[in-house]
């Protein structure tokens, strides 16, 4: 048996309004070890498609996170420099270690540890405009 996202997952208005204001100034774009078509139907269940750029899914480079190239691929295909991106992760060994070691920024979702692959520590993604706007 297969898990639907309707089944688990609602709109969150909070969440939609932040990638509104994000998406103005920012490309978003989601990168993902999910299937691509789950993944795409999560965020719009989410209600923040329309502000994501692009997802990659593993499924559709055939190499997933952590590996180093799943991260560099994303990065040529974007056309961008690890420096001038962000990588905000719930999982610092898949999601924040191998592109903190690239140059990304880092931000994790999660209870603050000391770790050298983050940058940045917030409790949810709520907090992450407080964030960017005091970097900016």
């Amino acid at each position: 048996d297969s898990v639907s996202p309707d089944e688990h997952v609602i709109y969150n208005k909070i969440l939609a309004d932040l990638f509104n204001i994000l998406s103005k100034n920012n490309k978003i774009y989601v990168f993902t070890n999910s299937p691509l078509k789950v993944s795409q139907k999560i965020l719009k269940l989410l209600g923040i498609n329309q502000y994501i750029s692009e997802v990659f899914s593993a499924e559709t480079f055939g190499v997933s996170k952590p590996d180093i190239k799943a991260f560099e691929r994303v990065l040529s295909i974007i056309g961008a420099r690890a420096q001038d991106c962000i990588m905000i992760g719930d999982s610092i060994e898949k999601d924040l270690k191998n592109a903190k070691f690239l140059g990304l920024k880092t931000i994790a979702i999660s209870e603050k540890t000391n770790h050298d692959y983050v940058d940045y520590w917030i409790k949810d993604l709520n907090e992450i405009n407080d964030l960017l706007e005091f970097k900016n």
